[in-house]
């Protein structure tokens, strides 16, 4: 007699099959790409272990590639969902649920003072603003680990003086030591996007004295905008729109050894934070 071997599914057919159980398809609006691929799953879950926290937050865990392992890894793990059919799923499966834009969430009552990790396949849209937004704070979240478009992925590394640095490469590179986990084509998704992505892995440092505070983040996050406002103009002349006359901009600029006719592109991130100081940190 012979044996019939049922063939396990393959997570894209198991997304498949979750997708019809739910009637339900991925939603452009949304952002939803779902992960299906297996070694870059375990590299994000092994990313994630490399911290010692046990409050654990999910954005946007779709059929939940990530969770099952998460939940397994945290004592505490809530999961933040805007699309009301998978938060659905999640309910009915007992999960500690957020039915909210990630955006839009009080983080310091969410995070509540708990030493935190935060993990996402996340919706592209959103990434840039919510790496910018977690830099501000609150500081009890020690360590992200994201997926990115990988075009994004390359700004927030980005070095001094190329093209793709920027805003978010200073911000991200001020508040978090960053490093690559593992890239992901488009095969690695349901359904595929046209671009490629990356996961970076962020772990808090400690601030320097000037920035530690909510307050002078968000001070720091808007000169920095004024800086990078116009990239082809001298920096000096973007600052003028922070209200700070020139004068006082040439004496700082020289006292940082800083050219006049410098570009935004220019500056380390050193020297974004020393200017910062000495114009509007004290």
């Amino acid at each position: 007699m012979k044996r019939i071997f049922k063939l396990a599914l393959t997570p894209r057919e198991k997304y498949k099959q979750r997708l019809q159980e739910l009637q339900a398809s991925p939603k452009r609006s949304l952002g939803q790409n779902f992960l299906i691929e297996m070694v870059v799953i375990e590299r994000i879950i092994e990313a994630a272990g490399q911290f010692s926290v046990n409050n654990l937050i999910e954005i946007g865990p779709g059929l939940g590639a990530l969770t099952e392992s998460l939940d397994e890894m945290a004592d505490d793990l809530t999961l933040i969902e805007l699309d009301k059919e998978f938060s659905e799923m999640w309910r009915q499966q007992g999960m500690n649920l957020i039915e909210k834009d990630a955006l839009r969430l009080d983080w310091e009552e969410l995070v509540g003072g708990k030493e935190t990790l935060l993990v996402s396949n996340l919706p592209y849209q959103i990434s840039s603003s919510i790496v910018m937004d977690r830099s501000v704070g609150p500081d009890s979240i020690l360590g992200c680990v994201f997926m990115f478009q990988k075009e994004v992925a390359e700004r927030i590394m980005a070095p001094q003086g190329s093209k793709q640095y920027g805003l978010l490469s200073v911000m991200a590179q001020s508040f978090w030591d960053i490093h690559k986990v593992v890239d992901a084509g488009p095969g690695c998704f349901y359904p595929a996007p046209k671009v490629s992505s990356r996961v970076l892995s962020f772990r808090r440092k400690k601030p320097e004295a000037y920035l530690e505070t909510q307050s002078q983040r968000k001070s720091f996050l808007k000169y920095l905008k004024a800086g990078f406002a116009q990239r082809r103009k001298f920096l000096i002349k973007n600052l003028l729109a922070l209200g700070i006359d020139r004068p006082t901009l040439e004496k700082e600029f020289k006292v940082l050894d800083i050219d006049v006719k410098a570009r935004a592109e220019e500056l380390s991130v050193s020297q974004w934070q020393q200017l910062f100081y000495q114009l509007l940190g004290s």
